[in-house]
């Protein structure tokens, strides 16, 4: 079993690395370039309230697709089963909200800096620490113990 989890902390941790890669380079080249083109207007707020609308849902959407999943995660009975619903878990619930910090990103782009659009990032640097795959998170996935309580089999 500590193959298993090794194997799905590096994998696992690689996609996530991704995502906040990808999120992060959006964020910056918004910070640097933006704003650009001729976005104003009624434009101009659609797209600072929709991106803050986005990150709204995602944060409903990872609050819901955690807590469904990890209901799953729960009732699964083999090993093979509970790594394939932890993985699922954590890339579902870290693409929403990347999705939010993507949209942010390109809000920035186009539109500037602006308090708006922090949410959207908040939220993908809090889904990010929740979920990033560690050793003990993923052990816990496979045997329903938290990380310090004693495991019932020894």
């Amino acid at each position: 079993m500590e193959k298993q989890i090794t194997d799905t902390t590096r994998s696992m941790g690689i996609v996530v690395a991704a995502t906040v890669f990808l999120a992060t380079a959006f964020g910056i080249a918004g910070a640097v370039y933006g704003p650009i083109g001729d976005v104003d207007g009624d434009m101009f707020d659609i797209i600072r309230y929709g991106q803050l609308a986005l990150a709204v849902m995602a944060a409903v959407q990872a609050s819901v697709m955690n807590r469904a999943l990890t209901t799953k995660l729960e009732k699964a009975e083999t090993v093979e089963a509970k790594l394939a619903v932890y993985k699922a878990r954590t890339i579902i619930v870290v693409a929403g909200a990347e999705g939010a910090a993507l949209f942010a990103g390109i809000a920035l782009l186009l539109t500037g800096a602006h308090v708006l659009l922090i949410p959207a990032f908040v939220l993908f640097a809090v889904v990010v620490a929740v979920m990033f795959p560690t050793p003990a998170r993923v052990r816990q996935a496979l045997t329903g113990n938290p990380p310090d309580a004693k495991d019932k089999y020894v």
